[in-house]
């Protein structure tokens, strides 16, 4: 018999408060968990204390803080985060970089979304999804391309075009 989600959260809480030796495992763990249980205020105030406690933060803390703040929309304590990987000199993973892609975006930083995006070496399918799911930033990319590259207007506008007349064949099907 499994027990309810809160119960089991109230239990991880408890056992987290009694360690004596919290480390940034501990920590990125209670972040995670507030974060999964979509208690977003309570993650960056655990990721706010743990930085009081003296805890370094890794890279799956901040993924996890980065994921909090774009749904909070906390931007203050989001750029904090983007200033201390630059201020570390971390490089941008495909995860790290995703997540922080995500963030401005949600918070509605699109241009600051994009720079993370292109300056990321590597990108994958969530990378991507991340940018096309945001229509906003999805529009402002490819006008951006369309600046930096003049011959995609030819290919663009054939796409349009067929979009258009898959529209219009569906209408015709839709009426025969």
């Amino acid at each position: 018999m499994s027990m309810p989600r809160a119960v089991t959260w109230e239990l991880c809480r408890e056992v987290f408060d009694e360690m004596s030796d919290r480390d940034v495992v501990s920590w990125t763990v209670l972040i995670m968990g507030y974060r999964n249980a979509k208690n977003y205020a309570d993650a960056l105030i655990a990721f706010e204390k743990m930085q009081y406690a003296g805890v370094v933060p890794n890279r799956v803390t901040m993924v996890n803080a980065l994921g909090a703040c774009g749904s909070f929309r906390a931007i203050e304590m989001g750029v904090w985060i983007h200033d201390f990987i630059k201020g570390n000199g971390w490089d941008l993973d495909v995860i790290l970089g995703t997540s922080l892609v995500e963030m401005y975006l949600k918070c509605g930083r699109i241009d600051e979304g994009l720079n993370v995006f292109r300056s990321m070496k590597e990108k994958n399918v969530f990378t991507w999804n991340v940018v096309i799911q945001d229509s906003e930033a999805t529009d402002k990319f490819l006008q951006q391309a369309l600046l930096r590259s003049p011959p995609v207007i030819g290919i663009l506008n054939s796409l349009q075009a067929n979009k258009l007349n898959a529209c219009s064949d569906s209408v015709l099907v839709d009426i025969g």
